[in-house]
């Protein structure tokens, strides 16, 4: 049996799926958890960061378990190919492509002074024209570039690349440092879009502002990204130091791949211009995807190359990065110290509206539509009569009241936003799901059978190999199902209660 293995390194675990080439059946697969990337080891305000070997060793450790579950089925693996979530700064490492420090994540806000040392200096017109980006913000890789220039000099020197989490297990395998399209666009301030590489005179212009915020000349180099590469392209074999590494054949071809969100909306079969994606994990991000046109960014969205056909299409992203995965771990396990599923069963004898009380899901500052760092999170309208149930339901609303204003924020593309497929790595809430659609009023498809973003890892090693065409692939995907908004009128007057609430309340929490 050929068979095709996708590995996908996220914030909280790393999976593996391997899978039948003639059927797209699952064949196996493993999960690795590890502590969420919530540790400050710099002491910085808004700091988050995780150490590159808890990524390395969990995604060599995937590999391996595959190789060896595909061996007793006598399945063969052909092809792989590796995602992750974006970088943030990505992974700093010397010239003999050894870390140098722990990683400032996606989650990472302490970049507010260096996003405005930016914005002052870039021609934000010019940034949206090259790169289809014209946002300057803390949560961006290149932002948080600048701050290591300025903060941690010492090393910045030192430093010959910067590999994204998937680049560096690509350089394990196949001693190649390659950056995706679509990871590359993700860390913002330095793709051209036109010409699929590095933008030479920005670069330039990021170097300068660094180096004033450094106070001493540093220079930037194409060569800290390696070779650009399409995600959906084969970056080289498995050598045999890869293959002893992580099992894998020596000789088989790995695909690159690239930022996670864009995964999963394959996974999930999105194809088509308005094909869009929620994913439910320890962020919550909606993705759509769209015509590639240089005049299309909208403020407050990252817009990079899609995994597939990354030239002519863009998978763009808005999302309040601190509801989903993290709300929902935060408040049971940090809060009640109760499991998400009993709190979900009480949650569901709580009428809608949770009882006038209002969560603000901002536990770590908002990266859109707020775009607002040091806003924080708050329950409000709190009664004697209520209790955890009433605010774990607050909890669930409010997320959904800021995955209302994020589509808001897509419809301004000007695209027609076809329906919304929920993916909910997180947590498989039922309740959740059946919120999102009666919140928005409208319909969301749900999979319940989604083998989750290495899927989509699978399918980008069975692309890029040439194993499967393209029309072929997307008959892989196993069939969602559809959940309708509510028709009760009691209920829609109450979430229009409740919106009212949560958007009055975001006003004046956002003034202060």
């Amino acid at each position: 049996m050929e068979t095709v293995l996708g590995i996908n390194i996220g914030t909280t675990s790393t999976a593996g799926c391997l899978v039948n080439v003639r059927s797209g059946n699952v064949v196996s697969q493993c999960s690795v958890d590890y502590s969420p990337g919530f540790q400050n080891m710099d002491g910085v305000k808004n700091g988050a960061e995780q150490r590159s070997q808890v990524w390395t060793d969990a995604a060599i450790r995937s590999a391996n378990e595959m190789v060896l579950a595909g061996n007793n089925l006598d399945a063969e693996v052909r092809a792989v190919a590796i995602s992750s979530m974006i970088g943030g700064l990505n992974i700093p490492v010397d010239r003999d492509f050894e870390p140098l420090r722990a990683v400032p994540i996606w989650l990472d806000r302490r970049a507010h002074r260096e996003a405005k040392a930016a914005s002052d200096t870039l021609d934000s017109e010019h940034l949206g024209r090259v790169t289809g980006n014209v946002d300057i913000s803390p949560s961006l890789g290149f932002t948080k570039l600048l701050w290591y220039m300025a903060n941690d000099t010492e090393r910045f020197r030192r430093t010959r690349a910067l590999l994204t989490p998937n680049g560096m297990i690509v350089k394990m395998l196949t001693g190649g440092h390659v950056t995706g399209i679509a990871s590359l666009g993700a860390f913002g301030g330095v793709l051209d879009r036109s010409g699929m590489r590095v933008a030479d005179q920005l670069l330039f212009q990021i170097a300068q502002v660094g180096s004033q915020l450094a106070g001493e000349r540093l220079e930037l180099s194409p060569d800290l990204f390696g070779t650009i590469v399409g995600s959906d392209k084969v970056v080289g074999p498995v050598t045999a130091a890869g293959a002893g590494l992580s099992g894998l054949p020596e000789g088989i071809p790995v695909v690159a791949s690239g930022l996670d969100a864009s995964v999963a909306l394959l996974a999930s079969g999105g194809r088509e211009p308005g094909d869009n994606i929620l994913m439910m994990g320890t962020s919550w991000s909606l993705g759509v995807l769209s015509n590639w046109a240089p005049n299309m960014p909208v403020p407050g969205m990252l817009h990079t190359p899609h995994v597939v056909g990354g030239d002519a299409m863009t998978f763009s992203m808005t999302g309040g990065p601190y509801t989903g995965g993290t709300a929902g771990f935060w408040m049971p396990e940090m809060v009640v110290r109760s499991s998400f599923a009993k709190l979900e069963r009480e949650a569901k004898m709580v009428p809608p509206g949770a009882g006038g009380s209002t969560f603000l899901p901002y536990l770590m500052g908002d990266r859109t539509p707020l775009g607002q760092h040091n806003v924080t999170g708050a329950f409000l309208g709190l009664r004697a009569d209520h209790n955890r149930a009433h605010m774990f339901t607050a909890v669930l609303e409010g997320g959904v009241m800021l995955h209302e204003e994020c589509m808001e924020d897509a419809a301004r593309m000007g695209i027609e936003l076809k329906t919304t497929r929920v993916v909910d790595s997180a947590y498989r809430s039922a309740l959740w799901r059946s919120i999102i659609a009666d919140v928005t009023g409208r319909p969301i498809m749900y999979h319940p059978d989604f083998p989750g973003i290495s899927y989509g890892d699978a399918m980008l090693a069975a692309l890029g190999s040439g194993m499967v065409s393209d029309d072929r692939i997307f008959k892989w995907v196993p069939p969602a199902r559809t959940i309708e908004p509510t028709e009760d009128d009691n209920r829609k007057a109450a979430y229009g209660r409740a919106r009212e609430r949560y958007r009055r309340y975001r006003d004046i929490l956002c003034d202060q």
